[in-house]
């Protein structure tokens, strides 16, 4: 896939992409479950989007897209995660194990009520952005 997909403001109860390489744009959709593992994620796009629940596992994610999205709840596990923007982002619970930040990761005014980062690891490249956050590494 060269291009993507659009799934923006459509209503689903669940999306899954396993393997290969994905783009995709959520913005402003309202989907119950979206799983995404085994995959190269590049240009996901969940701006705007309200969803319950986010599972990335074992995917390299290449400029994601979080910004004025709430997600209950997200979590990305055994992942790099190469540019993201999560300005004003609102979360449930966050939790990232074993990912690695790499790239401008922008978590201004992102809030969380239960962030649980554990086995982070910082890319070479990392410009980690967490003004008006309270998402603490």
């Amino acid at each position: 896939m060269t291009r993507g997909v659009s799934l923006a403001y459509v209503k689903a109860k669940s999306v899954r992409v396993v393997g290969g390489v994905f783009g995709a744009a959520f913005e402003g959709s309202s989907i119950a479950r979206v799983v995404a593992r085994d995959a190269d994620l590049a240009n996901i796009d969940f701006s705007e989007a309200e969803m319950p629940k986010v599972e990335i596992a074992n995917c390299n994610l290449y400029d994601l897209a979080l910004w004025e999205s709430t997600i209950q709840e997200l979590s990305i596990t055994n992942s790099q995660v190469n540019i993201l923007d999560a300005t004003d982002f609102k979360a449930d619970t966050v939790l990232w194990d074993n990912v690695t930040l790499n790239g401008k990761i922008d978590l201004t005014n992102a809030q969380v009520k239960d962030f649980r980062p554990t086995r982070i690891q910082r890319g070479p490249d990392l410009q980690l952005i967490t003004t008006g956050s309270n998402m603490k590494f």
